[in-house]
């Protein structure tokens, strides 16, 4: 159980149905704010035609972005791995990423200019498929009785 200190400092989670703004709601509001939750209020069950509970969306809110985070966490990790391995397409990638920056952050329009570190990212998903690397499997469980 937190401690009470705690408890005091952390506002109640709200639902779907409750207020996000001044006298407004996500649900009520039905508007498509170009946003992951708007797009999953708007979804509708193939067969029922109902849209999802609270505890659906949190549901998949949760599992959309873990499942986000460890993916590219696991792909970044594999390739500065790989990068470290191959310092000369690290410069060549560093090089690269710096000419697409030089007037500030990278925007859409650079992407095509990032040929080399879009190869790194395709050959690194490749060969350490992240959700092949985290697949859950079972093993046999051996006993003897008597």
């Amino acid at each position: 159980m937190p401690a009470p200190e705690l408890t005091a400092a952390v506002p109640p989670s709200r639902t779907a149905t409750e207020p996000a703004g001044p006298g407004r709601t996500y649900r009520a509001d039905d508007g498509d704010h170009a946003d992951l939750l708007s797009m999953l209020l708007h979804a509708r069950d193939a067969d029922t035609g109902e849209p999802m509970t609270d505890a659906e969306l949190r549901d998949e809110l949760i599992n959309i972005l873990i499942a986000g985070t460890e993916v590219t966490a696991m792909t970044l990790a594999w390739t500065f791995h790989e990068l470290d391995q191959h310092p000369d397409i690290a410069e060549r990638c560093r090089a690269e990423a710096l000419a697409a920056t030089a007037d500030g952050p990278v925007t859409v329009e650079a992407l095509p200019d990032l040929g080399l570190i879009d190869r790194v990212l395709n050959e690194v998903c490749r060969r350490h498929a992240a959700l092949f690397l985290m697949r859950r499997t079972t093993a046999r469980v051996w006993c003897r009785f008597g």
